[in-house]
């Protein structure tokens, strides 16, 4: 499925918890992993880089080092130049099928936005991007706070969520749930958000006839899973409010293990603007994510 990822690498403490965690990755049947640390250009140039270069080899060999021990292929290397821009041209020209990054979740005081490579990388992405969630954990006063993966690093495939709306990236997405299905994963959730902005004129009647042929889609899509592996349990959830809300909400309830979601919905024109569902669940969600770029990116 994804044979060869690209794992993009501050060399923090956080990446190195993304980089143990890489395990996670064998069930989706990767090889071979490209370690990727950017920098930016006026850092590359710097007396204080050129002493430091050292230090960020020998960090890089290490993340290396644990990445080989797991069973992977490993190579990696020190870019300059734009983050998002960079890791794009290398899976581009290199043929990887993903690429891995990490990104803080949310705590229940306030919402911690994406950083700004991983928010690029959403926004930008060629390739599908697998969305890592970690928390900040608080160790107290004179100690240095620590980071963990939100989910069992092994566990990608025990619960799937599939939020679609039906439209055509989001079709694009689901050929990706099935290829989990036939790598045994255990449950999937085919999830659809009946949008109370766009249907607030709706009339009850209305509703009923849209939740009845949303459901029979979700029903096909349940049949294609089950021909596929008949002993993952599969599920469908019609619900009504705000999509990513709702989406978030449903996710923090029942804690899927993954999600995975089109990158570019419906309206896209307005959603340049007001930012689209995938990029809002993203930013608000503690579970991991795999992001599906549309086909014409």
């Amino acid at each position: 499925m994804f044979s060869k990822i690209i794992i993009a690498t501050d060399l923090s403490e956080a990446s190195m918890e993304i980089v143990r965690c890489a395990c996670g990755l064998l069930p989706l049947g990767t090889k071979e992993i490209f370690l990727v640390n950017c920098i930016k250009p006026w850092e590359a140039v710097s007396m204080a880089y050129t002493v430091s270069l050292d230090k960020l080899k020998e960090m890089l060999k290490e993340q290396e080092r644990i990445l080989v021990e797991q069973g992977f292929k490993v190579k990696s290397d020190i870019v300059s130049g734009s983050a998002h821009r960079e890791i794009n041209q290398i899976a581009k020209d290199h043929n990887y099928s993903a690429i891995l990054i990490g990104s803080h979740g949310h705590t229940l005081s306030r919402e911690v936005p994406l950083g700004s490579v991983a928010s690029e990388m959403i926004q930008h992405g060629l390739k599908p991007i697998i969305l890592l969630k970690l928390e900040v954990i608080n160790k107290g006063a004179g100690e240095e706070n620590v980071c963990k993966v939100t989910s069992p690093c092994s566990e990608f495939l025990s619960s799937i969520l599939y939020p679609t709306d039906f439209s055509e990236n989001a079709d694009e997405a689901f050929p990706y749930v099935e290829k989990l299905v036939e790598n045994k994963a255990r449950k999937v959730t085919l999830l659809h958000v009946q949008d109370m902005v766009k249907l607030a004129k709706s009339t009850k009647k209305e509703l009923k006839e849209f939740d009845e042929i949303d459901t029979k889609r979700l029903e096909v899509m349940k049949e294609r899973l089950l021909k596929i592996n008949k002993d993952t349990n599969i599920e469908i959830k019609i619900l009504h409010g705000k999509p990513s809300i709702e989406i978030v909400k449903f996710a923090d309830s029942n804690l899927p293990s993954l999600v995975i979601m089109g990158n570019q919905g419906r309206g896209f024109v307005r959603d340049l603007f007001v930012g689209n569902v995938s990029h809002t669940v993203a930013r608000k969600i503690n579970t991991s994510m795999l992001l599906i770029p549309p086909a014409n990116r």
